[in-house]
């Protein structure tokens, strides 16, 4: 059995240094609370330095009713009329960072994550917030409102409120492992079941080990039994394994949870969206003129060189027959292939490949400052509860919002004591 030291107590504890963890434990602390943050990897802000690439996409100026998902959504939308992006950026320029913006997405001036982390880390200690790293919660006992018993492998705490910020299970290497579901399940919090948001999705189709590595702008929409359930435009990656890039790590989370449902998932990706079936006719009609020309020639012009034989194929056009005897059914089959061409989806990348977590404590078992409806003095932010953003700063932006909810109303209610 593991000894433990004599019991600390501390006002607030804040279970995760994550972005959202950082900044709550950081409110707490301007209301005089004593406040420990405790982190279970062996350095706080790990998911920090890797978002955006090394970059750090903290927020976009863009901020829409679509832009959030998931039962909390409510409270994302609530959050951002609190801590609108122009008022993220102030927070931190008032901590000592300067952000650009670049076509609406914001970053820090130096475009280095590490800056937005050190920035956080100056700021609590100035606090004098402390934080034990290395140190992993394993039980929470609430022993009556605004009251708490925190135990770790090391030690025993009491606090008065108490901030989990483990994040979901998104990139389990830099510290979302799910240990909060676990910590949620034994405070019997109702937890959505946590999937990936925001990966790839993958294909059975064969021909994707031919066209891996290929880059096709163009629009996808998702089917789920038939019925559209959204479309998204831009730069689709093709890989070994199936598509990805943001137009598919948009409507992911619709997949996922659509074949979680066993429901039949297909996309269908459209090479020429700002052009009806009208303009590919003509276009079509066009090249047809050219009659002694072979069809292996036909779609250089119009698709990548690798897309050529995958369509001369599935149109029943086979690539040394001259254009002058190609059928007219064969004709319309690759006018419409180029329109809606099928791909079955059949799995997703998984959580190690997902940028966000959907799922999570349901946005109805807390109060719109993100406190426990069942237990006083308990908080919970970021990605422990069922919000997933969209790709461009909007996750980062709620982790940071959804913990400067969480704080704020901590140390108002130390003000009000």
């Amino acid at each position: 059995m593991t000894n433990r030291k004599q019991r600390q107590e501390y006002d607030t504890i804040v279970v995760g240094a994550g972005a959202s963890g950082m900044v709550a434990a950081l409110e707490a602390s301007k209301g005089g609370h004593r406040v420990l943050i405790l982190e279970r990897m062996d350095r706080p802000g790990k998911k920090i330095l890797a978002t955006g690439n090394g970059k750090c996409n903290m927020t976009n100026l863009t901020m829409e009713k679509d832009c959030y998902r998931g039962s909390g959504k409510e409270l994302a939308l609530f959050g951002t009329s609190v801590m609108s992006p122009d008022k993220l950026r102030r927070y931190f320029y008032d901590l000592g960072l300067v952000t650009m913006d670049r076509d609406g997405y914001v970053y820090p001036i130096t475009e280095q994550a590490k800056s937005v982390l050190s920035t956080l880390l100056l700021a609590l200690s100035d606090q004098k917030v402390a934080i034990h790293t290395g140190e992993k919660v394993e039980h929470i006992i609430p022993i009556k409102p605004f009251r708490y018993e925190v135990r770790t492998e090391k030690e025993i705490y009491h606090t008065s409120f108490l901030v989990l910020s483990t994040g979901g299970m998104a990139s389990p290497k830099l510290g979302s492992d799910g240990s909060g579901y676990h910590l949620l399940k034994e405070l019997h919090i109702p937890v959505k079941k946590p999937a990936p948001a925001l990966t790839a999705l993958c294909s059975s189709k064969k021909i994707f080990k031919n066209l891996s590595g290929v880059r096709t702008k163009g629009m996808i929409s998702l089917f789920l039994d038939g019925e559209l359930c959204g479309k998204e435009q831009g730069e689709i990656q093709l890989t070994d394994y199936g598509i990805s890039g943001i137009p598919v790590f948009q409507l992911s989370r619709y997949a996922i949870e659509g074949m979680e449902q066993r429901k039949k998932a297909e996309v269908y990706l459209d090479f020429f969206p700002e052009w009806d079936f009208g303009r590919i006719r003509k276009t079509i009609r066009d090249f047809r003129k050219q009659r002694d020309r072979l069809a292996s020639s036909l779609l250089s012009g119009l698709v990548h060189e690798k897309w050529v034989p995958v369509l001369l194929n599935e149109a029943g056009i086979k690539k040394e027959t001259p254009v002058s005897l190609i059928s007219e059914k064969s004709w319309n089959q690759l006018i419409h292939l180029l329109k809606a061409y099928p791909v079955p989806i059949d799995g997703y990348r998984d959580f190690d490949f997902a940028q966000a977590c959907q799922g999570g404590a349901y946005g109805s078992e807390l109060t719109k400052e993100l406190e426990s409806k069942k237990y006083k003095g308990l908080y919970l932010t970021g990605e422990l509860i069922d919000v997933d953003g969209i790709c461009g700063g909007y996750n980062l932006h709620w982790a940071f919002t959804s913990g400067y909810l969480a704080g704020k109303s901590i140390a108002d209610k130390r003000k009000k004591a």
